[in-house]
């Protein structure tokens, strides 16, 4: 990235690259010294080089593994329950085949996808929990499709060019967390990718508690089965907050 001379760094972004953690912007490709928002930038063509540590991302069984990918692809495709735990702050990406019955773990650690293409495409069972994934690549954050089942639980989950959960034909179940989608554009037809949870292709979406907002958009743009609260004799006994365009 480039900087301006004489005046601090301000906001850096933080990359993320599967495999590795990010240990901030340097002014050399090779050791040079960390800068940060309060930096003051002395030269006058400034370019910044990010630095990366190749490091443990999550773990199975107690086996470590360095990308988020390599940790699903040892989870059986038998329905057995497996739980996968992120170790750290990662980018990474994965997919999650039919048969294969994931809790994934976050535990408080963040999942963020820079990179083009869908951070977790879900045709398995898949139960997330406490932590936050966001993406500002042009897809959806989550893919949820045919034969998917997704719960999240306790979970913040962004999408910045499109969707936070792109629900093609599967099942969804949210109890808690915050889902929201920043992308712009006109809520009509062709922009339903871009509302914070599109239900369509005959999917379904319960959701029981937490908060759905689409900042720019529609919160759900739904096409298939909706439900939302926990119905007792008639009257809902939650209410989760949803905030639309």
């Amino acid at each position: 990235i480039f900087a301006l001379y004489g005046e601090p760094a301000g906001t850096l972004p933080e990359p993320g690259r599967s495999g590795y953690a990010f240990d901030g912007w340097y002014t050399d490709p090779v050791n040079g010294t960390l800068v940060d928002s309060n930096t003051i930038l002395t030269e006058e063509n400034n370019t910044l080089y990010a630095h990366w540590t190749h490091a443990i991302a999550a773990q199975v069984n107690g086996v470590d593994y360095y990308t988020l990918q390599e940790a699903v692809n040892a989870v059986p495709k038998d329905g057995t329950q497996t739980t996968i735990t992120l170790l750290r702050d990662a980018g990474d990406k994965a997919i999650i085949d039919a048969g294969q019955n994931i809790l994934f773990d976050l535990q408080s650690n963040k999942l963020i996808n820079c990179e083009n293409g869908i951070m977790i495409e879900n045709n398995g069972t898949l139960e997330i929990t406490n932590g936050n994934l966001g993406s500002t690549a042009l897809y959806g954050t989550i893919n949820n499709n045919v034969g998917g089942l997704l719960v999240i639980n306790g979970v913040n989950i962004s999408g910045k060019n499109r969707s936070a959960i792109y629900n093609d034909g599967g099942s969804v179940i949210i109890s808690d967390g915050y889902i929201t989608s920043t992308a712009i554009g006109k809520p009509t037809v062709a922009s339903l990718g871009r509302a914070a949870i599109p239900n369509i292709n005959g999917g379904n979406v319960t959701i029981t508690g937490g908060t759905i907002v689409g900042e720019t958009q529609q919160a759900i743009s739904n096409e298939g089965t909706l439900t939302i609260g926990t119905p007792s004799d008639g009257i809902d006994t939650t209410q989760p907050t949803i905030i639309g365009q």
